[in-house]
């Protein structure tokens, strides 16, 4: 019970005033490989195998002169997803930008979905045209509850090839943490910043890891028996991972997803 309110202490002390926080800042340009499928990249979900998604790179062809986007190949209603988990009554922006590069016709649109049970939809963007030049849609929305939503990225109608870059999800009123280690022992975790593994270098035996985002949910636990753990699910960022001992003695650090 100590350490439990130890922790809880720090996490309170930790926080700063409300301020805008970034869940999602996705430029393409880093862990993708030209040419390859989205689908299970950075925690990507494609749900049409037909027309392919790939993730391009293109001197200057991406928004704001960039090299790196995502592409929707020509036909069907294609649709992508990021799933994040939010706070209920907070209020968060999701905005994406398209572009046209074939065709003439085709309409695309940005969607919100609640995932607690069967998939609801919050909220979505209008579904117009596409014009050959970035263009952005955005939505803002407050979640009503703390479980994990859906942001999707729609094909709606039309042949053409559609290009997506510069995904943002932010919370515009969240506390964001600083982070300061507080450790009853010595304890590290390598690789940091993680791509997909983590191990752990301990002077005590852990019976206990639990991970948790800047808002405080918890989004991974692994308990006993464990010298190793897989994160590449989770999403690019920063957590705060906090370790038990058996004897109840804890110690947390920073760790930097990749």
């Amino acid at each position: 019970m100590k350490h439990l309110f130890t922790f809880l202490l720090f996490i309170s002390f930790s926080l700063q005033a409300n301020a805008q926080q970034t869940i999602l800042n996705e430029n393409f340009e880093t862990g993708y490989t030209n040419g390859a499928d989205l689908k299970g990249v950075n925690g990507w979900q494609v749900f049409q195998q037909n027309p392919v998604v790939q993730t391009i790179q293109s001197t200057g062809s991406g928004n704001n002169n960039s090299d790196w986007f995502v592409e929707f190949r020509t036909g069907g209603y294609q649709e992508i997803q990021m799933v994040k988990e939010l706070v209920s009554g907070k209020t968060y922006t999701f905005k994406a930008y398209f572009k046209r590069t074939n065709g003439y016709n085709g309409k695309m649109l940005i969607r919100v979905m609640k995932l607690a049970g069967s998939p609801v939809e919050i909220d979505k963007s209008s579904d117009g045209g596409v014009n050959s030049g970035y263009e952005e849609r955005l939505l803002t929305f407050t979640a009503d509850e703390s479980v994990n939503y859906g942001f999707r990225i729609q094909q709606k109608f039309g042949s053409s090839y559609f290009q997506i870059d510069d995904v943002e999800i932010n919370c515009t009123d969240c506390q964001t943490a600083s982070f300061s280690d507080l450790n009853d022992f010595q304890f590290n975790i390598y690789p940091n910043p993680a791509k997909d593994v983590i191990g752990f270098q301990s002077e005590l035996p852990l019976e206990r890891v639990e991970i948790f985002s800047l808002t405080g949910s918890k989004v991974l636990s692994e308990t006993n028996n464990f010298e190793q753990i897989e994160v590449g699910n989770l999403a690019k960022g920063i957590y705060l991972l906090k370790t038990s001992a058996a004897d109840g003695k804890v110690a947390t650090q920073k760790l930097i997803k990749e």
